[in-house]
């Protein structure tokens, strides 16, 4: 019988050790999910933090696109301004020329009529 005792008091022992080293490895877990809780609430406050920043820079980024189409718009008119500009200027040229060449035609006829 007292072998037995011994027996069962080495089985309990083994069974508490067991048992103990169950228990510690449970409160790894648990530091170990309460760590990843923590890390996975760290990466959702950041991606929102991420998502607030993206929302800002598309704004700017409409509000950019928005100028840079008003400035291609001011641009073509520019553009188009210049071009009847140039033309009216290419037509004041040509209307300069020809009353040049008039004037210079009219003199060489009162030059001849004043010395045939």
């Amino acid at each position: 019988m007292q072998v037995q005792n011994e027996k069962l008091a080495g089985d309990l022992m083994t069974a508490q050790n067991q048992m103990n080293r169950t228990e510690a490895g449970a409160l790894r877990m648990k530091s170990d999910i309460a760590r990843l809780s923590d890390d996975v609430l760290a990466e959702q406050a950041e991606c929102q933090k991420l998502r607030q920043n993206i929302s800002v820079m598309d704004v700017e980024l409409r509000k950019h696109h928005a100028e840079v189409v008003e400035a291609r718009n001011v641009q073509k008119a520019v553009e188009t301004e210049l071009h009847q500009c140039k033309a009216s200027g290419l037509e004041l040229c040509h209307r300069f020329e020809i009353e040049s060449q008039l004037r210079l035609q009219a003199q060489e006829e009162n030059l001849k009529l004043v010395h045939p």
